[in-house]
């Protein structure tokens, strides 16, 4: 995938995740939003979520459908 998809990628599953946050935030966890997450270029040059150790199921499952729902649609 070349770099301008990539950025655009990347910036649309941000923008979403702010929606998620004050869910995040509602849960009272230990980890801090900003550092329960991270995107990360996998070795396909497409973006993947790592996400901390002990969040909810739900919240994983919120981050990854984030990240399929915002990739570009040449790339499904």
């Amino acid at each position: 995938m070349d770099q301008l998809k990539l950025d655009a990628w990347k910036q649309r599953f941000e923008e979403e995740v702010k929606a998620l946050q004050s869910e995040y935030e509602a849960l009272f966890l230990a980890t801090p939003f900003a550092q329960s997450y991270g995107i990360l270029l996998n070795v396909s040059d497409e973006w993947e979520v790592e996400l901390a150790d002990g969040l909810p199921e739900e919240i994983k499952g919120r981050f990854r459908k984030i990240l399929i729902r915002t990739k570009p649609e040449d790339s499904v």
